[in-house]
This record gives C-alpha cells, sequence and structure tokens, in this order.
C-alpha cells in the first residue's frame, strides 16, 4: 500500500484494473490536491474518491452519515469540471464494506 492509499482504495484499484481499466492512484493536481484515482475509459479520464469513514459526520442520535464540508466542496469542484474528469465517483465505505465480490 503506498503512502496515502488505504486498504479500500486499493480494493477498488484492483477490482477497476480486474474489469479492464487502467487505473491512475494519487493522482495529483498542479494546485497540489489529489484524486484518490483516475480510471481511463472509452468516456474520458474518470476520478474516483474512496471516502473512508473519516470523510463524514454523524449526528448524536447515530443517525446517517453524511459527507463532512471538506468533502462536499472537493465532490462538488470536481463534478463542476476542476481537474477535467469525464465524471467522479465517490465510493463510501460504508457501501464497500457491505461487498464481497468485484461484480457486486
Amino acid at each position: 500500500v503506498a503512502v496515502g492509499q488505504s486498504s479500500r482504495h486499493v480494493r477498488v484499484g484492483d477490482a477497476a484494473a480486474e474489469l479492464g481499466y487502467s487505473v491512475v492512484h494519487e493522482e495529483v493536481q498542479v494546485d497540489g490536491v489529489s484524486v484518490d484515482m483516475v480510471i481511463d475509459t472509452a468516456g474520458g479520464r474518470v476520478a474516483v474518491e474512496v471516502d473512508g469513514f473519516w470523510h463524514f459526520t454523524w449526528d448524536l442520535d447515530g443517525g446517517t452519515p453524511r459527507p463532512d464540508g471538506r468533502t462536499q466542496l472537493k465532490r462538488r469542484l470536481m463534478e463542476d469540471g476542476w481537474g477535467g474528469y469525464a465524471g467522479v465517483v465517490s465510493v463510501e465505505a460504508m457501501d464497500l464494506d457491505e461487498l464481497r465480490t468485484v461484480t457486486e
């Protein structure tokens, strides 16, 4: 596992590679902000953010987790064209931990 990569991050990258995609891990933009990985697709380069539990906040009553402010801002910037990506995918830890296979 490289610096900045979690086991979930590696798992998502390995799954994409297993499906035949070219994957670049930890792409750093000119402004110094990094994207967890970029996957080359026929439609263009897709940014993938693997958001672990620390990217979320929970209500005190244990309600549904919500992305924290920093995570929301980064997602919004990428969706609005920052980085020039053809698409943006956020993989949340809560969803990823429920999956068992690549096809899920």
